[in-house]
């Protein structure tokens, strides 16, 4: 479509479908994203619900910036052919799909890196699809010279547009509720606290309430039953004793250094803290802010430090937050509830 066009007589049914078709796929792949990303992000990239929130709003500013923006650009740039808006469509629907594969896909990486891939993802995503769909809308109205064909082309794509939106809004929806049915079955056998691939602050997302059992964060009071196998007093509790330390990095940093210095230990440690403690029986369980990693080596870790034949095992008291709730629900039964708190 030039932006003279020189189409002879009235559009053809053939133009009206191929235009509804392209805001058709535009608009159900936008509603897809819009109704399970934050979902995603906070239940399988480990985001953290408030920090999803201001990614939200840092989003829709920028969304709010480039629409403008690239309607401009487009309005008062010519290519070489003559054409204004074919070529923005045509060249960045490629970009725009990648994005799309890129915006669900989960990199083995720090929980740092994480948030800034997901945030340069997002940013190139809204950047394609605005190139892309802002210039197809306009489209339209250079696709032929007669007002009555203007309308009726513009009408299909509406239609299109309305269709796509809702099928990418009903996948969506559909999607969530297969995993709350799922989640559902899983309450069937267990509680929360049995749960570590779904947090609680994910199920924040579709809840109004949600309520935590007190025995996933204290021990069980006298005489009272577990609700599940995961609110024992003790579960996967290694041989050698385990004890985990909260307070200040530096201040529990310098108790492990002491303590390799004095007697025989294992330590479950952060990345970060490798550079400065002896390699001797030392478990680095992955970065201090990387709770995905965290949760999937936790275990094993164990039973490698177990049978390291140290005469104790240190590790750090996780957060009580989202995955990490996961985490300090484990290991406090693992160590029996000692702790050691250096402020």
């Amino acid at each position: 479509m030039a932006n003279n066009p020189k189409i002879p007589g009235s559009l053809t049914t053939k133009h009206w479908f191929g235009y509804m078709f392209g805001d058709w796929g535009g608009c159900m792949t936008f509603a897809l994203m819009s109704s399970i990303f934050s979902i995603y992000c906070t239940n399988v990239l480990g985001i953290n619900t408030k920090v999803m929130f201001v990614l939200t709003v840092i989003w829709t500013v920028w969304d709010a910036i480039n629409d403008p923006m690239v309607g401009y650009w487009a309005v008062n740039h010519r290519f070489q052919n003559g054409e204004k808006c074919r070529p923005f469509a045509l060249w960045c629907a490629v970009p725009w799909a990648i994005t799309v594969v890129l915006m669900f896909t989960c990199f083995d990486v720090s929980y740092g890196l994480k948030f800034g891939i997901a945030i340069s993802i997002y940013f190139l995503f809204e950047l394609f699809n605005t190139f892309a769909a802002i210039p197809y809308n306009s489209m339209g109205s250079l696709a032929t010279n007669r007002d009555e064909d203007r309308r009726a082309i513009n009408v299909a794509r509406n239609l299109g547009g309305c269709v796509g939106s809702a099928i990418g809004s009903l996948a969506g929806f559909v999607g969530i509720g297969c995993n709350l049915l799922l989640f559902a079955v899983k309450l069937l056998a267990g509680t929360l606290a049995g749960s570590v691939s779904i947090t609680a602050d994910a199920l924040t997302c579709v809840c109004e309430r949600v309520v935590i059992a007190p025995a996933v964060l204290e021990q069980l009071k006298e005489g009272e039953r577990p609700l599940s196998p995961g609110m024992m007093y003790k579960h996967y509790a290694p041989s050698t004793p385990l004890v985990l330390l909260d307070g200040n990095p530096a201040n529990v940093l310098a108790f492990l250094q002491r303590e390799q210095a004095d007697k025989s230990c294992a330590i479950l440690c952060y990345l970060e803290e490798m550079p400065h403690l002896q390699h001797k029986d030392l478990f680095p369980v992955g970065g201090r802010d990387d709770l995905p990693t965290q949760a999937h080596c936790l275990f094993s870790l164990l039973r490698e430090a177990d049978k390291a034949g140290a005469s104790i095992m240190y590790a750090h008291l996780p957060p009580r937050d989202g995955l990490g709730l996961a985490l300090y629900n484990r290991m406090i039964r693992a160590a029996a509830y000692k702790i050691i708190t250096l402020k």
